[in-house]
């Protein structure tokens, strides 16, 4: 794998689509009727949307008007002749209630006029048609209306670090005042369209308290928490606390620390080599790295996927770490990161080492494209031809950005038994490995896809090559205004193997005749008018005794 030695600065999202199935629904007419044969015989789900007109709906203020509409989402019309009708609803920790609304241009409206404490809730733009295959898919706001003497305050009373993959806990919490009343940490969905209890509440003297882990990945002002706050019995409230405000705060309040995390060798591993480990610290402008440990965590590749601490001390002393003869029982994910004891912010390193079979039986391939260097958000398709038992298998990947291993969300399984899936590359500069297994552990080789916002990638292909073919390298460019992807013709190219430039073309290829097993490595190319593409690992594979040629 391509060891990246750079600090991730911005918070990258994770995409993951999900994919909505419908099944055709068969309507028998009644006898004697005619069948429309311009009338859907398919669902539909229409999304409705919800607008607030005013200040922030999380933050108003008593007396402030705001006026609420609840309309179809562009896109989602009806035909002439289906009827809508639409409702409001206002929900709260006790009751629901429907919301005396009146009809506008596109949908209905409610205003609040003045608004008060008891506007606070969850308002729910909801309804019907009179289509028997339409169903509206509601939209959700929470209402909050600020009070300038709250009952108690909600805030955070401890940051807690979780050592591996997840970040961090939260622990909320609000100091109750001295009155008879029950008090509960309460939440709010807007995606749901749900007010629940915020869970394992713990009450200690007068504080009552909630823990909620991190994010898995770093927050964005585009993926909020849901917002939580304190309700009594008696209707009673705290402020409400925004969690995404908080968790940026908190953040941004901490100490920096980067570490670096080197493997060698970084791309290509056989039963019987050594494998070199070094986890160290690369930033340290506050000076922490002697009052805490580094840490080489080792997450093995078995059911349990159990974490092993290797190695753990003074973060001042870099940790230098080489597995001898290693065989597929050392393989995993290999992370650096430090032990949590302070409240820094570190990204942690991540680096699956894959131990490689020299016949696996199965083989997972690149079905879509000829390389495995890929444009940010380019779509690639890759696939395996499965033996027998189809069911057994499935088609994993692993994410260096995150360290987490987990199937592909899109598979499918065509009849011959080719086990297919579709992704999109998501976080620049970071590594993409896939492969596929059988629940008995037997696996495929492994691809290793790189993805960049840049402009140029090598086409190299990702299947070893057999001793005496021929290979060629392409270096393709995409058009940043029409996105179009194709070699770059229009200027000298230079050609890397082992990070040293070997040749050049005016046409954006190379063909190596005759390959050995001296060619096998990392290559890269590079137009003259830009850095060096990412590096790619060709592997050369001796060819079989009777397949050699002969003079």
């Amino acid at each position: 794998m391509r060891n990246i030695d750079k600090m991730r600065l911005s918070a990258l999202l994770l995409f993951c689509g999900l994919v909505c199935l419908g099944e055709q629904l068969s309507i028998k007419p009644a006898p004697g009727q005619d069948v429309d044969a311009s009338r859907p015989t398919e669902d539909r789900v229409l999304q409705l949307q919800m607008e607030v007109d005013g200040p922030e709906p999380w933050s108003l203020s008593v007396g402030s008007s705001v006026e609420i509409r609840c309309s179809l989402s562009p896109g989602s019309d009806l035909e002439e002749t289906e009827k809508l009708n639409l409702h409001l609803e206002k929900t709260t920790m006790s009751s629901i209630e429907r919301l005396p609304t009146i009809p506008s241009s596109k949908g209905i409206s409610y205003t609040l006029n003045p608004v008060s404490l008891e506007d606070r809730g969850l308002y729910s733009c909801g309804g019907v048609t009179t289509h028997p295959q339409i169903t509206l898919e509601s939209a959700h706001k929470l209402i909050w209306v600020n009070d300038s003497s709250p009952a108690t305050s909600l805030e955070i009373l401890k940051v807690s670090r979780v050592k591996y993959f997840y970040d961090k806990t939260f622990t909320i919490g609000c100091k109750l005042p001295n009155d008879q009343s029950e008090w509960k940490i309460m939440s709010a969905s807007e995606k749901t369209g749900s007010i629940t209890e915020c869970p394992n509440q713990e009450r200690s003297g007068d504080v009552l308290s909630c823990t909620i882990p991190s994010l898995p990945l770093p927050v964005s002002k585009t993926r909020r928490y849901d917002p939580f706050w304190c309700e009594s019995s008696t209707r009673q409230k705290s402020n409400i606390f925004n969690m995404t405000q908080a968790e940026f705060a908190e953040r941004d309040g901490r100490d920096l620390l980067v570490t670096r995390f080197e493997v060698t060798p970084a791309w290509f591993v056989r039963e019987g080599d050594s494998v070199v480990i070094q986890c160290k610290v690369g930033l340290d402008k506050q000076n922490n790295s002697d009052k805490m440990d580094l840490q080489l965590i080792w997450t093995k590749r078995n059911p349990g996927n159990d974490m092993t601490v290797v190695l753990s001390q003074r973060a001042s002393k870099p940790i230098n770490h080489t597995i001898n003869n290693i065989t597929h029982e050392h393989s995993g994910v290999y992370s650096c990161w430090d032990d949590g004891t302070l409240s820094l912010f570190n990204l942690a390193w991540h680096h699956f080492i894959w131990v490689q079979d020299e016949s696996p039986p199965v083989t997972i391939n690149v079905l879509s494209h000829n390389r495995t260097q890929f444009f940010h958000n380019e779509e690639v398709t890759m696939g395996c031809q499965l033996p027998n038992d189809q069911s057994q298998w499935k088609l994993k990947g692993f994410d260096k950005w995150t360290g987490v291993i987990k199937e592909c969300e899109r598979s499918e399984l065509s009849s011959s038994g080719l086990l297919s899936c579709t992704v999109k590359m998501g976080y620049p500069w970071t590594d993409f490995l896939f492969w596929c297994e059988s629940t008995t552990g037997i696996r495929s080789n492994v691809l290793n896809m790189t993805n960049t916002v840049g402009f140029d990638v090598l086409e190299a292909p990702p299947l070893p090559v057999m001793e005496g073919d021929d290979l060629t390298l392409r270096c393709l460019r995409k058009n940043r205004a029409t996105g179009e992807i194709k070699p770059e013709e229009s200027m000298k190219t230079f050609f890397k193997h082992n990070s040293v430039t070997f040749k050049w073309s005016n046409v954006g290829s190379i063909t190596l005749k005759n390959v050995t097993k001296e060619n096998e490595g990392l290559y890269s190319c590079r137009p003259d008018d830009t850095v060096s593409t990412l590096d790619t690992y060709v592997t050369v594979k001796a060819r079989p005794q009777e397949q050699k040629k002969t003079n």
